[in-house]
């Protein structure tokens, strides 16, 4: 399994005299994202975390058919909702594009909770005895309510 973090400089590029502060923060911040990847794939010989310069959509699609992937995980936004838009635009192209099947992930940001449930969900992986123990739920109340 690969962590891919692709990191688009073409928003600093825009930035004038600011562009190497710019370029500067795009490339920390995904050597940061790469990182928190890479510790929740710690233990796990076959995955790694990496990062990769270029156009997100075409990044992934290309290391995905270069890598023969089976799946592709992805957030559904990089940055807040913008008024009618239901996917990021790259999660869009990967539906469409993509050699492989595609599962698009919502974070509710507001809730680290969440994110931190899901990181330890991640790193500990269900073993197979779990897989295979009968559900002990209650039937439901029978009757009028």
């Amino acid at each position: 399994m690969h962590s891919i973090t692709v990191l688009d400089s073409r928003g600093a590029s825009r930035a004038g005299l600011e562009y190497p502060r710019q370029l500067a923060l795009l490339v920390d911040d995904a050597e940061s994202t790469r990182e928190q990847a890479a510790a929740l794939l710690e233990g796990h010989p076959s995955c790694d975390a990496r990062v990769i310069p270029g156009d997100p959509l075409e990044t992934l699609l290309a290391h995905a058919t270069d890598e023969h992937t089976t799946l592709i995980a992805a957030g559904s936004h990089r940055h807040s909702r913008t008024v009618g838009m239901l996917l990021g635009s790259t999660s869009t192209g990967l539906l469409h594009n993509a050699p492989c099947s595609v599962l698009v992930a919502r974070i509710n940001w507001g809730h680290s909770e969440s994110l931190n449930a899901s990181s330890s969900a991640l790193t500990e992986p269900p073993t197979r005895s779990q897989y295979s123990q009968p559900q002990t739920s209650s039937p439901p109340a029978s009757g009028p309510r």
